[in-house]
C-alpha cells in the first residue's frame, strides 16, 4: 500500500514539474501575425538593398539598358512601398512575407537572366478614374456659352500674322478674310434677336473650325471658300429707246475686265506666281479675246450671243489666272 501511495506522489510531482517548464518555441506559419524578425528571417531588407546594387553595377557595366533599369528600379521602388505599407501597423503576416519574397524573386530573375525573363513590372499599373460624367445640358432658352466673337478675333491675328510673316500668300489671305467675313455676318443676322439656337450655333462652329484648320495647315487643308457665294441679280432689262447708253456701258464694262486681267497676268509674272510660259500663254489668250471684242463691236455694239461669248472667254481665262492649281493654263481654241 506504502509502495503505490509512493508511486502516485511520484508521478504527481513529475507532472507538476513538467507544467512548470516553458514549451519550446516553435515556428510556425500560418496566416496569423508575427513579429518583426520572421521578415528578418527571409532578408528582405537586405535583399532590397543587394538588388539595388546589382542594379546599379549593370548601369554602370552595360550589362542594363536604360529602360531596363529604369524598369527594375520602379519594381524595386514599389517593393519598398508595399513593404512599408505592410509593417506600418507594427506587425506582418506570413501571406504579406511571401507576397513579398515572390515579388522579390520575380525582380531578382529579371536581373540575373533578362533573356528568358523578360524585363517588366511586377506590379499591375491601376486603371485611370474614369472621366466625370459630362454636364447636364443647358436649357434651349439659355444662350450658348461660345464665345465666337473671341474666336473671331483669333483668327483675324493669326489672318494678319500670316502675311505679314509671309506663311500666306496674298491671294490665301484673301480668301480666309473672306471666308471670316462671311462668318461675321452670319453671326451679326444669326444674333439678331438676341440669341443663338443650337443649330445655329454648331453652323458657326463648324465654319470656324474649318477656316481655323485651313490658316494652320494650308497643306493639308486646302484654302477655299466655306460657302456658296450668291449670285448678283441681273440687271433689269433698260428701255427700247436707251439702247445706245447700254451698249456704252456693256463696252465699257467688258474693256474694264481685260484691264483687270492684264494687270493680273502683269502681276502674277512679277511677283514670281506665273511662270514666264504660264503668263505668256495667259496674255496669248488675252489679246485673242480683245481682237474678238475689237471685231464684235465693230458695227457699234454687241448682240447677246456675242457678249455671252466674250464673257465665257474672259471668265475661262480670269479662273486659270485665279487658281492655276485646280484650273489648269492652257491656249484658246
Amino acid at each position: 500500500m506504502k509502495r503505490l501511495l509512493f508511486s502516485f506522489m511520484t508521478i504527481t510531482i513529475l507532472f507538476g514539474l513538467s507544467a512548470c517548464i516553458e514549451p519550446e518555441r516553435r515556428p510556425y506559419y500560418d496566416d496569423s501575425y508575427g513579429p518583426y524578425d520572421r521578415a528578418d528571417r527571409f532578408d528582405i531588407q537586405t535583399r532590397i538593398e543587394n538588388q539595388q546594387r546589382r542594379i546599379d553595377q549593370g548601369i554602370s557595366s552595360g550589362e542594363l539598358t536604360r529602360r531596363e533599369a529604369d524598369i527594375l528600379i520602379d519594381n524595386l521602388n514599389w517593393i519598398r512601398d508595399e513593404y512599408s505599407r505592410a509593417k506600418r501597423d507594427g506587425r506582418l503576416t506570413q501571406s504579406e512575407i511571401e507576397r513579398l519574397s515572390e515579388h522579390l524573386n520575380q525582380n531578382n530573375r529579371m536581373i540575373t537572366d533578362k533573356k528568358n525573363n523578360q524585363v517588366r513590372r511586377v506590379y499591375t499599373v491601376p486603371a485611370p478614374p474614369p472621366p466625370p460624367p459630362p454636364p447636364p445640358p443647358a436649357p434651349r432658352h439659355e444662350q450658348p456659352r461660345i464665345d465666337f466673337r473671341d474666336r473671331i478675333e483669333n483668327q483675324q491675328k493669326r489672318i494678319d500674322q500670316g502675311v505679314a510673316n509671309g506663311d500666306l500668300t496674298r491671294r490665301e489671305a484673301e480668301m480666309l478674310q473672306d471666308n471670316l467675313n462671311h462668318i461675321k455676318d452670319e453671326y451679326s443676322r444669326m444674333k439678331a434677336d438676341g440669341r443663338l439656337t443650337p443649330a445655329e450655333s454648331d453652323r458657326l462652329e463648324r465654319d470656324l473650325d474649318n477656316n481655323s484648320r485651313m490658316i494652320q495647315d494650308k497643306r493639308n487643308n486646302q484654302i477655299r471658300r466655306i460657302y456658296e457665294p450668291v449670285p448678283a441679280p441681273p440687271p433689269p432689262p433698260a428701255p427700247r429707246h436707251d439702247q445706245p447708253k447700254r451698249d456704252h456701258e456693256m463696252t465699257q464694262g467688258f474693256q474694264t475686265r481685260i484691264e483687270q486681267q492684264q494687270k493680273k497676268i502683269d502681276n502674277g509674272a512679277r511677283s514670281g506666281e506665273l511662270t514666264r510660259k504660264e503668263a505668256e500663254i495667259l496674255q496669248e489668250n488675252l489679246d485673242k479675246i480683245e481682237k474678238a471684242y475689237s471685231r464684235m463691236k465693230a458695227d457699234g455694239r454687241l448682240t447677246e450671243k456675242e457678249q455671252n461669248k466674250l464673257d465665257k472667254k474672259l471668265d475661262r481665262n480670269d479662273k486659270m489666272i485665279f487658281d492655276k492649281k485646280h484650273n489648269a493654263i492652257e491656249r484658246f481654241d
